[in-house]
């Protein structure tokens, strides 16, 4: 019984995962910061480039969310994680919450390579 239990608990929770394009896209287009950086959460887990634009787009955002799951973060580290995971590139200064020119610069300059 417990072992059905487990089993059915797991199905759900892969349910939940997951995110089709169209709901990908509303979060991109919220007001809502948590909402962005869910989004660029699913993007850099998923290394979907279709979304590309929506991570080079104001890059360096400094707003930081207070909502319990992404407490501290900002906008722009959220998308320089995504990136960090779809190009395989470790940037060169480390991640923080901080906009670093030089990180941007870094991704900005593999954009235009990629292509």
């Amino acid at each position: 019984m417990r072992i059905i239990i487990i089993f059915v608990y797991m199905l759900i929770s892969l349910g939940a995962c997951h995110y089709s394009n169209d709901d990908l896209s509303l979060l991109t287009k919220s007001s809502k910061i948590e909402d962005h950086m869910e989004a660029c959460q699913i993007i850099g887990e998923t290394k979907n480039i279709k979304y590309l634009p929506f991570l080079f787009d104001n890059l360096n955002d400094p707003r930081v969310s207070h909502h319990i799951h992404y407490k501290g973060m900002s906008v722009y580290q959220c998308k320089i994680i995504a990136l960090k995971k779809i190009s395989g590139l470790k940037p060169p200064n480390a991640i923080t919450y901080k906009p670093d020119s030089c990180n941007i610069q870094f991704y900005i300059d593999w954009r235009e390579s990629y292509r």
